[in-house]
């Protein structure tokens, strides 16, 4: 998926995400699929794509020029392994406990 989203830094400049894209064995079509979403950040006046990848695809997304900014973290509310209840993510209404 892609999509873009504006940022308070950078003079509100946009940034574009990349993420769940499947490049199939060693890659294969990763080259079209992720130059397609650097047109679409370019046209979108985007200063920066971040790519949420596997650890398998690293490579991949570095002989394009990417780079290893770190980790990306993710938690899933709604799974038995969750330790906050799904309440806790619920919006809060005035005067309603």
């Amino acid at each position: 998926s892609f999509f873009d989203e504006p940022k308070l830094i950078h003079s509100c400049g946009r940034v574009a995400h990349l993420e769940d894209a499947e490049l199939g064995p060693a890659g294969a079509g990763a080259a079209e699929l992720i130059e397609a979403g650097a047109e679409l950040a370019a046209g979108r006046g985007c200063y920066k794509i971040i790519a949420a990848c596997a650890p398998g695809d690293e490579p991949v997304y570095a002989r394009l020029g990417f780079e290893n900014k770190g980790v990306q973290m993710r938690y899933r509310p709604h799974t038995p392994a969750a330790r906050v209840p799904l309440s806790a993510f619920a919006p809060q209404r005035a005067g309603v406990a």
